[in-house]
């Protein structure tokens, strides 16, 4: 038995490629089988031989799927152009280019996305033309495509849509050219009388290209349109190749180019330039210093600390320094906090409650002798946010009313929010008491507090 199966060795190899070459024969069949089917006098049966042909890799499927482009079925034509963008063959380029001038509007937009999806520069100018045409949906289709050839002739056209309907697809269609439209944006960007520059940062911001670096600097100082804040932003983005030109941005005259440098460093968090970060905590200019601080304990270094004890001894910089290492329960700057939750800055006493839950027990005594507060003031604060609240309910009637919600000036309100935060028992009393107070926020916020204690303690 043994002996006899070298006998069937050399038929293997024959019948192996025989084997593995059905799903070919198959293919060629189905092709075949497909573009007889495209002589059918039935319309379903031809339109199904095209959606078979669209699903075949094939030289002969592009070249039946081009000969239907001129049938007279205006929905074989476009499912036949539809097909040939898909497979990408360059071959149905200048046939389909023809379809742009077809009587039937379907067949147009398909033949305006298969030209996108071939990627064939031979369209570039017929899409083009196309964006001059009536049609506001056909000129947004070739928007789309344009932005996918990604070709540089496209860049003006799509610019000039910046500002009208097509404006969110003309941003998209430039964002998808990417490093080609770098250069023309920044020349609109240090065209100081150029409208579009708005729009080119924005794009710019997106693109992250380091070739923008110097001309996003040179607009840090432009205060028009939000475009000095949205360079800095886009500065960011780019991240560490921008540090040096940032860096260099610290001589500058202009405290606001000063600043906004500084932030941008501050959110890159590169560690080489916090020792410079540090020195313009001594500049001149208080919001610079105040931005440096913010910059400055970005950081997870040694340093941080110490320089924002230090910082407490700067009046501008203190609220900052104190909400930083209250944050970090280093209780030294706890007088500062409570002062800062009793203050005159509805977002910075917002800010110091939350600190103060942070900070927890040690400050639980200090939240109390705030609660009993009998300050004649605090109420007539709240009195004057009602009154503003009202006022602002008039102005903006039949708005949406995702404004935000109105400020609390009463410290007392903040100071039972923390304690019930905090959960400790020794607020009960106080919090009691406060039930009977005049202020109905307060009770409200008093009553808040003791379920969350009486949640804790069960």
């Amino acid at each position: 038995m043994h002996d006899s199966i070298p006998l069937f060795r050399p038929l293997l190899g024959p019948v192996l490629l025989l084997i593995l070459s059905f799903p070919v024969v198959a293919q060629t069949d189905q092709v075949a089988t497909s573009i007889q089917r495209l002589q059918s006098g039935d319309a379903d049966i031809r339109l199904t031989a095209v959606r078979e042909l669209s699903r075949q890799a094939d030289d002969r499927a592009v070249e039946a799927l081009i000969g239907v482009l001129t049938d007279q079925n205006a929905n074989l034509r476009g499912a036949a152009v539809h097909s040939l963008g898909w497979l990408k063959d360059p071959r149905a380029t200048v046939p389909i280019i023809a379809l742009l001038n077809d009587s039937d509007p379907s067949v147009t937009y398909h033949a305006v996305e298969a030209l996108g999806l071939i990627g064939d520069s031979r369209a570039v100018e017929p899409l083009i033309s196309i964006l001059r045409g009536p049609d506001l949906s056909l000129r947004g289709h070739a928007v789309e495509a344009l932005g996918r050839l990604k070709d540089p002739r496209a860049f003006e056209p799509l610019s000039n849509l910046l500002r009208g309907d097509l404006q969110a697809r003309a941003q998209n269609a430039l964002m998808e050219m990417g490093p080609v439209v770098v250069e023309p944006l920044c020349r609109i960007l240090l065209d100081e009388d150029n409208p579009l520059r708005f729009y080119a940062v924005d794009l710019l911001t997106k693109i992250r290209d380091e070739r923008a670096i110097k001309p996003l600097i040179s607009v840090l100082g432009v205060r028009v349109n939000g475009i000095g804040p949205l360079a800095a932003t886009a500065l960011i983005r780019i991240g560490t190749p921008a540090v040096n030109d940032l860096i260099v941005c610290f001589t500058s005259e202009d405290p606001e180019i000063r600043k906004l440098a500084i932030k941008a460093l501050g959110e890159i968090k590169d560690e080489r330039t916090f020792e410079s970060l540090l020195s313009t905590l001594k500049d001149e200019n208080v919001d610079v210093r105040r931005q440096a601080l913010l910059a400055v304990i970005n950081f997870q270094n040694d340093q941080v600390m110490e320089a924002a004890l230090t910082a407490l001894h700067d009046p501008g910089l203190r609220v900052e320094a104190s909400l930083f290492l209250g944050a970090k329960k280093d209780l030294r700057v706890l007088p500062h906090v409570l002062e800062i939750l009793t203050g005159s800055e509805p977002l910075d006493a917002y800010r110091a409650q939350s600190v103060l839950a942070s900070i927890g027990k040690p400050a639980v005594d200090e939240l109390i002798l705030i609660l009993r507060d009998p300050n004649p003031e605090y109420p007539l604060k709240e009195v004057r946010r009602k009154t503003e609240r009202d006022k602002q309910r008039l102005e903006f009637i039949g708005r949406c009313g995702n404004e935000p919600p109105p400020p609390i000036l009463d410290p007392r309100r903040l100071a039972a929010i923390a304690l019930g935060d905090i959960g400790d028992e020794r607020a009960i009393t106080a919090l009691t008491e406060a039930l009977n107070e005049e202020s109905s926020d307060l009770r409200a916020d008093a009553a808040v507090a003791l379920s969350k204690l009486r949640a804790k303690s069960r």
